[in-house]
């Protein structure tokens, strides 16, 4: 229930006082607190869970989707997740999930594929992991349009999947002669999810390459800085779009030095001194 995390943790908290070693009600009390984005304590839940019952698969998944929360973790998450897996094999959410964090370890993208295509053999209508295997495919060169396939999929799915709609937005924009369809996919990420930046961005990408809609470009930088000020592709793509209006360089190298100050990139750098130099 939306708001009722807390006095979930004081129910779990009562029952652990009455039975300590509860192992169902630690499991439970770990997922609340993930849910509050309290990791360190779920973590010690989820461990003492599993003291007590050592092969409780659903403990272990749920460890290692804490440890991957945490900084620093993601080896000690892939251990949990391949021994929930050999508990329960048919665990769709947990192929997926360790698909997740396979991505995220240099050089084991291959294995984070099959993962996701282990949990659609078992799932086929599992609209997370198509999602998930496109962004591992689109990464492969020569893979775009299955990766396009499976974002396609994930939306027949799930047709309010903002953030499939997005992918196959970036996946379209890269496949020659689609980019209309690639912005199409960004307005239905912005109507699903209206303060979406990673979609105001790159929707303001797509039509700043079509002539005329350099202002809804424009637009849609700035929204995506409102939104988060941090993102320092957004300053970028800002800063250039305003380098083309008269009279706007000052504020283009007001958002380059914003968007170098967040994040150091020569690209940036090189952009900035240009402006610079010509102002």
């Amino acid at each position: 229930m939306p708001g009722r995390a807390p006095d979930a943790i004081e129910q779990f908290e009562t029952a652990l006082r009455l039975k300590p070693d509860y192992a169902a009600a630690r499991n439970n009390l770990g997922s609340a607190l993930s849910k509050l984005g309290r990791f360190p304590e779920a973590i010690a839940q989820f461990q003492a869970a599993l003291r007590i019952e050592p092969d409780f698969a659903a403990a272990h998944a749920n460890l290692a989707s804490a440890l991957s929360a945490t900084p620093g973790r993601l080896q000690d998450a892939l251990v949990e997740y391949e021994a929930a897996l050999k508990l329960d094999p048919d665990s769709a959410e947990a192929h997926n999930n360790l698909g997740l964090a396979l991505a995220n370890t240099p050089g084991r993208l291959p294995e984070a594929i099959a993962q996701y295509e282990a949990a659609l053999r078992i799932e086929p209508n599992y609209a997370e992991a198509h999602n998930n295997l496109g962004s591992a495919l689109s990464s492969l060169p020569g893979r775009l349009p299955e990766a396009i396939a499976q974002y396609e999929a994930a939306l027949r799915i799930q047709p309010d999947f903002a953030e499939a709609h997005y992918n196959l937005g970036v996946a379209l924009s890269k496949a020659g002669g689609r980019l209309p369809e690639g912005i199409a996919q960004f307005e239905a990420a912005l109507r699903i999810k209206p303060d979406y930046a990673e979609a105001h961005n790159n929707l303001g990408v797509a039509l700043s390459q079509i002539p005329g809609r350099a202002a809804e470009a424009l637009s849609h930088f700035q929204t995506a800085v409102r939104i988060r000020p941090d993102y320092a592709d957004a300053h970028y793509n800002l800063g250039v779009a305003l380098s083309q209006i008269p009279g706007r360089v000052p504020d283009a190298i007001r958002e380059l030095e914003t968007a170098l100050r967040i994040q150091p990139d020569d690209e940036v750098r090189q952009t900035l001194e240009r402006l610079r130099r010509g102002h």
